[in-house]
């Protein structure tokens, strides 16, 4: 007897009624398997795992983030400067700042830029993008060794070390190891004197660099007379900023007075007023998001 007659019967009339059955259980496992199947990718796409259907997908899922009043004073976006709430150390310890003689890219077993002083310390994210800045302008440039002159004069200040200086302890930039003031060679040359170093402020944004005091800003900024201070604050941001021709501080404020997101660069930033007293939620329809705080009481969201 073979497996058939086995499965289906002996006779004729036993294997036309056992066959119907075969194809209804057939039938009946290949929906349940469809319902499963529907049912993993609902929950893929609740997860925010968007399906590939040869086509973009723009299926997300909302995600409620909590911050603390203390987050508003973190992040990239950070406007400090004499009329803004002081620099907190206590929520940026000094502890999270790498040293900068550490990280100092190379070329040939030297230093592709100058350290007027041992010991500085700056933010790891921008100092990961300063050295990637200026890696590709050592790379371009046709004279390498005035290349090499490119010099950090200061990078992030103590309370005290910024004791003496026109803008008042507490209240620099500075402070947030996000600024880097660039001088030629072992000076206090701007590099803003020397054509060799144009590729740096025509580029700067590109990295997630913004000139942190222009000139033309001065009333905004509080600071004046200081063309070499490039501040990280990332990038869509800097490439907004670069392309529109503002302050940090201008920016900020237009993102804070905006009635919509800001779009740019595939990105869109949007401002939310934090709560004093509780946590506050943040609701993001991306998969990839950043919160900076504004060090005025609120988060700057950013979305893609």
């Amino acid at each position: 007897m073979s497996i058939l007659d086995t499965l289906l019967g002996r006779t004729v009339s036993e294997k036309r009624k056992n066959l119907v059955r075969v194809i209804y259980v057939t039938v009946a496992v290949f929906l349940a398997l469809v319902v499963v199947l529907a049912f993993a990718l609902a929950a893929s796409t609740e997860d925010g795992e968007s399906v590939d259907t040869g086509k973009q997908s723009e299926t997300v899922t909302n995600k409620t983030l909590k911050r603390s009043f203390s987050d508003t004073k973190t992040g990239t976006l950070l406007v400090v400067n004499k009329n803004s709430a002081p620099f907190d150390f206590e929520a940026n310890p000094e502890s999270k700042l790498v040293s900068m003689n550490a990280e100092l890219p190379t070329s040939d077993g030297s230093a592709l830029y100058i350290l007027q002083k041992d010991g500085m310390l700056a933010n790891k994210d921008a100092l990961d993008a300063l050295n990637e800045m200026i890696t590709d302008f050592y790379d371009q440039a046709s004279d390498k060794e005035a290349a090499k002159k490119l010099s950090v004069r200061s990078a992030y200040r103590t309370y005290v070390e910024q004791s003496g200086y026109a803008t008042p302890a507490g209240h620099s930039d500075f402070h947030t190891g996000m600024l880097f003031e660039l001088t030629v060679g072992s000076t206090t040359t701007s590099i803003s004197t020397d054509s060799t170093f144009d590729w740096i402020y025509e580029n700067a944004h590109k990295y997630g660099f913004i000139e942190r005091y222009p000139e033309s800003k001065s009333s905004e900024t509080g600071v004046s007379d200081f063309d070499n201070a490039f501040r990280y604050v990332g990038t869509p941001h800097s490439n907004y900023i670069k392309e529109e021709g503002l302050s940090l501080e201008g920016y900020v404020k237009l993102i804070k007075e905006s009635e919509k997101p800001i779009s740019t660069s595939g990105y869109k930033v949007f401002y939310v007023k934090a709560l004093s007293g509780d946590e506050t939620e943040i609701t993001v329809t991306s998969r990839s998001y950043s919160v900076s705080g504004d060090n005025g009481g609120g988060f700057i969201v950013t979305t893609k």
